[in-house]
């Protein structure tokens, strides 16, 4: 290590040629072009729509869903694959189906899936209207940002084709738009259907969208003016959106929300029923404050109206709803004796120094906007080990036996199977957790390298990825934004390249001009001084991509 050597001191030689993103074509739109092959959506992974997480809330209500390991899953309106094929490139031994109305989206996504080898996958350009007869018995079906823009008889066979292509135990994910939050929301797409009705470049038709409500915003009083303070959230909502999210959610022809009790309705007559919600935290009635708690649950006479009337408590405007096939039980009475089965994880930290995990002195633990205020000597320990190991997951028999050991602070030998009060006591604290968001649960989550081995591997498809957009996929299916050299270094790890031939591979990249080195604002030309700058910046990066999940275990 040398003083005063930059982290990221590498700048790439200017190339003429520019990486585009996936989704962008040249090509000229067919005269039955759709408006998503003249403005292509961005495709990126929804990680509340990914399989794990619909098997993982399954399971909480006592449903055994197929195993995500070796499953069919169908993705309708999967636009280029952002979505689906890195779930596809993680479970080789599962098959994935993805189809789309966008012939140029679905064409970029299978050049993307034949380079990273992805033979477990299958995107094919149809209409959710007319699904080929082949495709069926899946266990997961997944339609992100598909409902609501869609017309009626199109929403109708989405369902439909959930009802009928569902496996006894699958489960589907919904995404839609939903009153009464779009009550509000919807005034502002009116506004900016009417300034851009008549016909026009896209580009030019966002402009003219954006420049309105600007006029509006800048017209229009707040101080008192429950219009004008609308009018200025939705363009602090809308100021950091690229066009085509602005062009698909709020310029499309159709983009009808709709209650949560019609979305039952209609799910009920597709032989469908309401599992639950992929973000767990907003079916938590505890949520709430214990008197809107109380009163929510006296209006109510069964789930539907208690989502419902949740929704009008909230203004609720979206929700990703899970369904599955209404021959399926439901248990809803949530037990900590599910856990067993389930891993758990935690970025969380204590808010102050512990005094004590062996005795009932109380502790504040954080995550994100998440706080758990505990006394329990178990809840502590447990919360404290989740923290030290994130983003690696552990299951939830041997976090009892190392929480039980914390406390003790000798070693411990514990039956993972059985039950105890401290293993209840820590479950039910677990679900509340859950509930807040303070924790992750997954019933087979995926395995990351916890620190860079010495030959580190990244998955076949972020490294397509890597080479070809500007972001990639990890294994939490997130996306991951990573600077040019780090692209260039996620390139190489295909698992047979050493931490130090990768060294010696940028040294040789900056004797070839197309890196340089600099150190304190000046270029770097000393041979023993580059080494140093590359190794650090190679081991850097490494351990930057164990903690965005990016390596693969060995």
């Amino acid at each position: 290590m040398f003083p005063g050597i930059p982290s990221w001191p590498f700048i790439p030689k200017p190339s003429n040629h520019t990486m585009q993103p996936l989704e962008q074509t040249d090509a000229p739109a067919p005269e039955t072009a759709t408006p998503y092959d003249r403005v292509p959506y961005k495709s990126f992974p929804f990680r509340q729509s990914h399989p794990e997480r619909l098997a993982t809330i399954a399971k909480l209500y006592g449903i055994e869903s197929p195993s995500i390991a070796s499953c069919r899953v169908l993705e309708i309106g999967c636009a280029s694959g952002g979505n689906l094929l890195p779930m596809a490139d993680r479970f080789r031994n599962s098959e994935f189906v993805g189809i789309d109305l966008s012939n140029a989206q679905i064409s970029a996504g299978q050049k993307i899936a034949k380079e990273a080898n992805l033979s477990n996958a299958r995107l094919v350009h149809c209409d959710v209207r007319s699904i080929p007869a082949d495709l069926k018995d899946f266990d997961y079906i997944i339609a992100h940002g598909v409902f609501s823009w869609i017309p009626n008889d199109a929403q109708t066979a989405l369902l439909e084709a959930c009802g009928k292509l569902l496996t006894p135990q699958g489960i589907g994910y919904i995404s839609y738009n939903t009153f009464p939050g779009w009550r509000m929301r919807g005034m502002i797409r009116d506004i900016m259907s009417y300034h851009t009705r008549k016909p026009g470049k896209p580009e030019d038709q966002v402009r003219k969208a954006r420049a309105l409500l600007n006029f509006l915003a800048e017209s229009v009083p707040v101080d008192g003016n429950p219009y004008g303070m609308l009018l200025n959230t939705e363009l602090e909502q809308l100021q950091d959106k690229e066009d085509y999210y602005l062009i698909h959610e709020h310029l499309e022809e159709v983009n009808e929300p709709i209650y949560f009790s019609e979305f039952a309705e209609r799910i009920e007559k597709a032989g469908l029923q309401y599992l639950g919600e992929a973000d767990f935290s907003v079916m938590a009635i505890e949520n709430f404050s214990p008197s809107v708690a109380s009163m929510l649950n006296n209006l109510s006479e069964n789930i539907v109206e208690k989502e419902q009337y949740m929704d009008f408590v909230r203004n609720r405007m979206f929700r990703q709803t899970l369904v599955c096939r209404d021959s399926v039980s439901i248990d809803r009475g949530l037990s900590p004796a599910r856990l067993r089965e389930l891993h758990i994880c935690s970025n969380t930290k204590p808010a102050e120094p512990i005094r004590s995990l062996s005795d009932n002195s109380p502790a504040t633990f954080e995550s994100g906007a998440s706080v758990t205020k505990t006394t329990d000597p178990i809840v502590k320990a447990a919360l404290a080990h989740l923290g030290t190991i994130w983003p690696n997951y552990i299951s939830f028999g041997r976090l009892v036996a190392i929480a039980r050991s914390l406390i003790a602070e000798q070693a411990s030998i514990v039956d993972t199977t059985g039950s105890s009060s401290e293993a209840d006591r820590l479950g039910k604290s677990l679900l509340r957790c859950y509930a807040t968001g303070h924790v992750e649960l997954s019933i087979e989550p995926a395995q990351y390298s916890p620190t860079p081995p010495e030959q580190p591997r990244a998955t076949d498809l972020a490294r397509t990825m890597a080479g070809q957009i500007g972001f990639v996929t990890n294994l939490r299916h997130e996306t991951v934004n990573l600077s040019d050299i780090e692209k260039r270094l996620l390139l190489k790890l295909d698992g047979t390249i050493t931490v130090e031939h990768l060294v010696t591979e940028v040294c040789e990249l900056m004797d070839q001009g197309l890196l340089i080195a600099h150190q304190n604002g000046e270029p770097v030309t000393d041979a023993d001084i580059c080494r140093a700058i590359a190794d650090e910046v190679v081991k850097d990066s490494l351990s930057k991509f164990s903690k965005m999940a990016l390596l693969i275990e060995s």
